[in-house]
């Protein structure tokens, strides 16, 4: 598996995760570091994977998803993980047009929300542009468990 940040205006995976970066989405873009110096290996429990954190926020982050360096950078992704499930962390749909810039180029979107804080019409108004990509989920951060 393999845990993607292009969420380029926040960077908070790694943050997240407890992970030092030295390189990361921002580098490979920015500064053509290759791939592999940017992954990280990460174990959690039994459970390991692949992390490749945005070491840096960065300005223009709706048009570096939609540049070719971002298109390049995903076709190697898809090359090198191509039998891996790969996740990819997006800013929020709605505050800006970074998820917007990168969703079609997704096979499939799980929507997550916040309990208590995100209207149902805020989710309705994420549809519209979730049309292009199947979604798989819709995930409700903060809920509270209920035992079965």
């Amino acid at each position: 598996m393999l845990l993607i940040d292009f969420d380029l205006s926040e960077s908070s995976v790694a943050g997240c995760l407890g992970l030092e970066c030295n390189a990361g989405v921002a580098s490979i873009l920015l500064h053509s570091t290759p791939m592999a110096d940017a992954l990280t290996h990460l174990a959690i429990g039994n459970y390991r994977m692949m992390v490749l954190p945005n070491d840096a926020p960065m300005s223009n982050s709706s048009e570096w998803l939609a540049s070719r360096a971002m298109a390049s950078l995903l076709q190697q992704l898809k090359a090198a993980f191509r039998s891996s499930i790969m996740i990819v962390n997006l800013a929020p749909i709605l505050p800006s047009d970074d998820a917007i810039s990168i969703l079609p180029q997704m096979d499939c979107a799980v929507l997550v929300t916040a309990a208590g804080v995100t209207k149902r019409s805020e989710v309705k108004a994420c549809e519209r542009y979730l049309e292009t990509v199947e979604i798989l989920r819709v995930l409700v951060h903060g809920a509270p468990s209920f035992a079965r």
